[in-house]
């Protein structure tokens, strides 16, 4: 994905600041829940994913503009 990522962004002229790969968050019990965080440039949108490492685990989505801030979008994934 990060050769595919590459590739979009210099044909649509996308900067792809460095984003954390993980992160960490407590569920409602207590239990640290673990991600792995996938982005993927496309023509139109960033998507960012991220899917808890566990077999049958959680998975959230959020996209934006080509052009928005990935941080922010990041953020906003958590």
């Amino acid at each position: 994905m990060d050769c595919n990522n590459t590739v979009m962004a210099e044909e649509f002229g996308v900067d792809l600041p460095k984003l954390p790969k993980t992160f960490s968050a407590d569920d409602i019990n207590g239990v640290q829940r673990i991600f792995e965080v996938e982005r993927r440039v496309t023509g139109t949108i960033i998507l960012l994913t991220a899917r808890e490492r566990w077999e049958h685990g959680n998975e959230f989505a959020m996209d934006g503009e080509l052009l928005a801030n990935h941080h922010s979008l990041f953020d906003q994934l958590k």
